[in-house]
């Protein structure tokens, strides 16, 4: 898979997120693949985004960001490890 960078539009911010982690999500991708990305904003925030890929052609995926929050301190913690 290509690599890709998530932007996080917020009515707070709007950031690349860096030093992303991307997981797959079976527990929510019945209907379609769900990923789980952690990253840092530009703010410092560390944010999990939920997303899906959209492929609208061989070169353009859009990026579909079903929720976005910030981390709780558990995550951070993990996140960390």
């Amino acid at each position: 898979m290509a690599s890709f960078r998530v932007w996080l539009f917020t009515v707070w911010e709007v950031t690349p997120l860096v030093n992303a982690l991307s997981i797959f999500d079976p527990d929510h991708s019945e209907i379609e693949d769900r990923w789980i990305t952690m990253g840092i904003s530009e703010k410092g925030r560390l944010l999990i985004v939920n997303h899906t890929f959209r492929e609208e052609s061989e070169e353009e995926i859009t990026i579909k960001i079903i929720s976005s929050r910030k981390a709780t301190k558990k995550e951070t913690k993990n996140y960390g490890d």
